[in-house]
């Protein structure tokens, strides 16, 4: 099955990730420290490097895309770094095909901790049985969060959960949006 990603998917995670600095003081629980970027957002404003994280399925390793260039990760490091201005280093550990969040779990428990991680942009839901996916969903950003302390979570609903309402992946996009609000 081949996919096509858009730019306007791309567009939308940069938007997303810009008005949440913009809107930083509104939407509360993010602390900027007033002596030097540190954390993704204000790194991101100041033009200083970020490490970005992209676990996920097959979406996110870039399935169907001809090469590596118009994979969706590479095209997120450009973007990023085109609009502030910044090197964003993408390091995307997702796995081909329909890999799900335990597989996510399991590669986050197995990062060593050599980068030090701004941001982790995980995509998942589309291949993932519902009745086991938000407990494994939450262990992975619980991980995550434990071995990369500060690290911003961006979750993407799977583009599937709106294409196929009725699919298990609406219902894991719902648990996204439980389990991260």
């Amino acid at each position: 099955m081949r996919r096509v990603y858009t730019v306007s998917q791309m567009n939308y995670l940069i938007d997303r990730i810009c008005w949440l600095y913009d809107n930083r003081e509104l939407i509360g629980g993010l602390k900027f420290e007033t002596e030097g970027p540190h954390n993704f957002y204000d790194k991101l404003n100041s033009g200083n490097a970020v490490n970005v994280l992209v676990l996920g399925d097959g979406f996110a390793y870039g399935d169907g895309a001809t090469n590596l260039e118009d994979s969706w990760s590479e095209q997120l490091s450009q973007k990023l770094g085109d609009a502030f201005k910044s090197n964003v280093f993408v390091n995307n550990y997702a796995l081909a095909g329909d890999n799900g969040a335990y597989a996510g779990f399991v590669i986050a428990n197995e990062l060593t901790t050599d980068v030090e991680y701004d941001a982790a942009v995980l995509s998942f839901g589309s291949y993932d049985d519902q009745d086991t996916f938000p407990a494994f969903y939450e262990a992975l950003i619980r991980a995550l969060n434990k071995k990369f302390p500060g690290i911003e979570i961006i979750s993407l609903i799977e583009p599937s959960s709106v294409t196929n309402p009725d699919g298990p992946a609406a219902a894991n996009a719902d648990a996204i949006k439980n389990i991260t609000s």
